[in-house]
């Protein structure tokens, strides 16, 4: 996810390199496919109530939102990561953020 935000956003527009993008977002899918499977039918990582490890695995990927990386192919892992984003925790922390820059 580094380096689609480094080639997205962060570097200026004429040093940013589309293929290093596509390398950086294919080797995302097996990672993601592990991730969807560890999820299966649960709500979040453990169970139905969301842990430590759902909030640690989400502010990982909560960087692929900076880079415009699409989880919607990864249906599980797009549905979980919206279940944590949608908490009230979560909607007050983006709200602090957008607010401080």
């Amino acid at each position: 996810l580094g380096l689609i935000n480094r080639h997205r956003v962060h570097l200026p527009p004429e040093e940013r390199d589309p293929l290093v993008i596509a390398s950086a977002e294919a080797s995302l899918n097996a990672p993601l496919r592990v991730l969807g499977a560890a999820l299966g039918e649960r709500a979040f990582l453990l169970g139905d109530d969301f842990t430590l490890a759902d909030l640690n695995v989400a502010s990982v990927l909560a960087t692929a939102l900076t880079g415009s990386f699409d989880l919607a192919p990864f249906g599980t892992v797009f549905k979980w990561f919206g279940r944590c984003l949608s908490r009230e925790a979560a909607k007050r922390t983006v709200a602090l953020a957008t607010r401080e820059h």
